[in-house]
């Protein structure tokens, strides 16, 4: 999955809402991956048409002069690097609706292909989730940091749009979490999500488990569940900075579960060593998620052992844990059903040879081993 933040700076001829009448000044856009670290950026400022006709107000609120506009490439040009830096992504985020149709009008004009993807506009998503705000305030409201200064360049725009995305996505997907009454639902083959008392959906024999927060991978939710409110949406008041800490790495935390769950835990640079009564394991995380867990191998493989230096003596286990208290949680269970397992095997070769011995006992016969 790679999402492209994508923003804009246009200089609106008329005064009209009009993509087909606006000519774009500046386009910046950032890549990420699922781990939303940036992969590739992108800035160009955009030589108009018709410098002229370029608003004044608008230049001076840009920081741009007419001499920088003359000097920079048509939108030709500027749209075809765009399309060879982001020649693959999944998911284009952008703030709103005239951002996106001033962009398409743009790319179809100069008869540039963009890979196939979905578009999520975040201004109309959050109006979804919570209420109708301008970006400024959107901000504010998801405690994203800014600089007011250079608030409404695209440059830094871009950079905000991407961490307010990030910041309602990780939000909303721990709002989801604390409300099990409302389970999401959808139809195979479909990208909407229904709440489980949709009329849409009742009686359907396609009926497949959803996830809310798949709307920030392009899904989107019922209409007739949003307009009867049957969708989960964002507290009115909420502490970003103390949901933010309930998810936030702690050695000390992390300590104390292994001491419940009688492990031995050690602490390296984003590697968590831990020792249970039957083997060895190792968490990747990045402080928030875990990238790999490894577990020692009960037979050793020179392939893994070529492979990953390290690791040597280990393979990856493929689970897939939300966070770090869940990945302990899994290694304990893990090895206690190991541990019972080979005890209860051990019971059964010892039953057996207790009962081989009161048959050689019996019938005075001597048995080799």
């Amino acid at each position: 999955m790679k999402y492209l933040f994508l923003d804009m700076e246009w200089n609106q001829l008329n005064n009209q809402f009009n993509a087909s009448e606006d000519e774009i000044l500046e386009i910046s856009a950032i890549c990420a991956g699922e781990d939303f670290k940036n992969e590739k950026t992108f800035y160009k400022i955009v030589k108009p048409e018709h410098i002229k006709d370029v608003n004044k107000r608008i230049l001076t609120f840009l920081k741009l002069g007419e001499n920088v506009l003359a000097c920079a490439l048509p939108i030709y040009e500027v749209l075809n690097k765009f399309n060879k830096t982001f020649p693959e992504f999944n998911i284009l985020v952008v703030w709103n609706r005239h951002t996106y149709d001033l962009f398409i009008n743009a790319i179809g004009q100069n008869g540039i292909i963009l890979p196939q993807h979905k578009v999520i506009v975040l201004q109309e998503l959050l109006t979804i989730i919570d209420y109708f705000m301008g970006f400024e305030k959107a901000m504010k409201r998801y405690n994203v940091k800014y600089n007011p200064k250079v608030l409404h360049c695209s440059k830094y725009d871009a950079y905000y749009l991407k961490e307010l995305f990030c910041t309602m996505k990780f939000l909303y997907k721990h709002q989801c979490q604390g409300d099990w009454k409302n389970k999401p639902v959808g139809l195979k083959n479909s990208d909407i999500i229904h709440s489980l008392k949709c009329h849409y959906i009742v009686g359907k024999n396609s009926i497949q488990a959803s996830g809310y927060e798949d709307i920030f991978c392009g899904y989107k939710l019922c209409k007739h569940c949003v307009n009867t409110r049957k969708h989960i949406v964002m507290p009115k008041k909420f502490d970003v900075q103390k949901i933010y800490e309930s998810y936030k790495f702690s050695e000390e935390k992390i300590a104390k579960l292994c001491e419940k769950f009688e492990m031995e835990c050690n602490f390296s640079n984003k590697v968590i060593f831990i020792r249970t009564n039957i083997s060895n394991w190792r968490i990747y995380h990045d402080e928030e998620k875990i990238i790999n867990i490894f577990h020692e191998n009960y037979r050793k493989s020179e392939k893994v052992r070529k492979k990953i230096k390290f690791n040597d003596g280990y393979h990856v286990q493929n689970i897939k844990c939300r966070n770090l208290y869940d990945a302990i949680n899994y290694i304990h269970k893990h090895d206690e059903n190991f541990f019972t397992k080979k005890k209860y095997n051990q019971n059964r070769i010892d039953l057996l040879f207790d009962m081989l011995e009161q048959e050689r006992i019996e019938k005075n016969v001597a048995i080799d081993i």
